[in-house]
């Protein structure tokens, strides 16, 4: 300490007892900084006069007996990349900047003031710490089913946190210290889960998250009420069953709360329904039935039911193909006259040599069971007369006659 200082601090000392004129302020309660981070310690002071001679003053910021600066005459600071100015101290602003803080800056500094004949002093507590961000995650939970909902803090600093759950003011889990992970900088996050089935008494309980940081003088408190929900069942069926009915029937069931919208699409398009009023199940859940009637068309057509309720994150779909009945008939033929006349020929012909053959096949059987000599002379006659006259002349195109070992051929076929 030079010896101007020493003179002002011995003046001091032996001055007759006056009326303050020297005002020294800085904030009343602490200063919390994040690590890594500048703070600004104010100190502000003022004379009664108005005047400030730079002269007559002198200022020393201090860590217990450690100085990390000073001015008297001129600015000293001993403080890596500490900042103080010189002609901040004319209008009255002693604040000091510190660069980058760790925990080891975290102390009581003190603002001394002196400006003759007076003098005072005041002191700030810095606390290298950041308070949690805290956040509750959605409280939508699923009825009779295991759901969570969470409870988060971020952005604080040093990393020991603890978190209860309370329900109606009784502790339902913890206290838990969640372990902490590292956030943006040297901050922490954490996450504790509150684990529950949810029943129908839970739908009016009164529920809590206590955050516990050192940062914070009294716990953090988040209040909130479950919301219960359920999806809805879809159960699409046709009556008859299969692609050709002629009615469909919608049900959804098991959703809470009761608020639902049921529709019947075609193309996105809406078609007129039959809606059941909600019905309230046994097991305290709700139900609604649609019923729909297809209208009548040529191509088959894809019809949806289309369900929306809040438990739901996207619609709740069933489609059913409907397909028209086909209703088969044999066209008329036009009857052409050449084809009438083939076929009326045709079938003169089959006749005709249907006869013939009979007539053979009769002659045979005669044959066989008894002919006399003389009738076979004169078959035999017969067939010779009828070889000459079906011998084919020269240049005539030969016709083929069935023979009687043909005829018994095909007969045995």
């Amino acid at each position: 300490m030079s010896l101007s200082f020493e003179y002002f601090a011995c003046l001091l000392l032996y001055l007759p007892f006056t009326q303050a004129t020297l005002t020294v302020t800085v904030p009343e309660s602490l200063i919390q900084a994040k690590p890594g981070s500048d703070v600004l310690l104010p100190c502000y002071f003022e004379k009664s006069s108005g005047h400030i001679d730079l002269k007559s003053l002198a200022v020393i910021w201090s860590v217990g007996t450690r100085d990390i600066a000073k001015y008297e005459d001129k600015l000293e600071v001993f403080h890596p990349g500490a900042k103080m100015s010189s002609e901040g101290l004319q209008q009255g602003n002693a604040s000091i900047l510190l660069p980058n803080v760790q925990d080891a800056d975290g102390a009581i500094y003190t603002c001394f003031v002196i400006h003759s004949p007076d003098s005072e002093k005041e002191s700030i507590l810095l606390r290298v710490e950041a308070a949690p961000l805290v956040k509750l995650g959605s409280t939508k939970v699923q009825l009779t089913k295991p759901s969570t909902v969470a409870c988060t803090a971020t952005d604080f600093y040093p990393g020991n946190i603890s978190m209860t759950w309370f329900r109606n003011d009784r502790i339902v889990q913890g206290p838990e210290w969640p372990p902490a992970q590292p956030s943006t900088g040297q901050l922490f996050r954490a996450e504790s889960l509150l684990k529950l089935i949810p029943e129908f008494s839970d739908a009016n309980a009164n529920y809590s998250c206590h955050i516990h940081h050192q940062a914070r003088e009294g716990p953090e408190v988040l209040k909130f009420q479950l919301h219960l929900q359920a999806r809805p069942i879809i159960q699409l069926i046709t009556r008859p069953q299969g692609e050709k009915f002629v009615v469909a029937v919608c049900s959804l069931s098991n959703f809470y709360p009761s608020q639902i919208n049921i529709h019947w699409l075609q193309n996105g398009v809406p078609q007129e329904q039959i809606k059941s009023e909600v019905h309230r199940m046994h097991n305290g859940m709700f139900s609604i039935t649609s019923v729909f009637f297809p209208q009548k068309n040529d191509v088959e057509v894809t019809y949806v039911c289309r369900a929306e309720h809040e438990a739901l994150e996207t619609p709740l779909e069933q489609s059913v193909l409907w397909q028209p009945e086909v209703t088969t008939t044999i066209p008329s033929i036009p009857v052409v006259p050449w084809l009438l006349g083939f076929s009326i020929g045709f079938g003169f012909g089959l006749t005709l040599g249907a006869g013939i053959l009979y007539c053979i096949h009769k002659g045979k059987n005669n044959t066989v069971t008894g002919t006399s000599s003389e009738e076979m002379s004169l078959q035999k006659i017969d067939k010779e007369k009828a070889a000459k006259v079906s011998k084919p002349k020269i240049g005539e195109a030969r016709s083929r006659l069935i023979s009687t070992e043909e005829l018994e051929g095909v007969q045995e076929q």
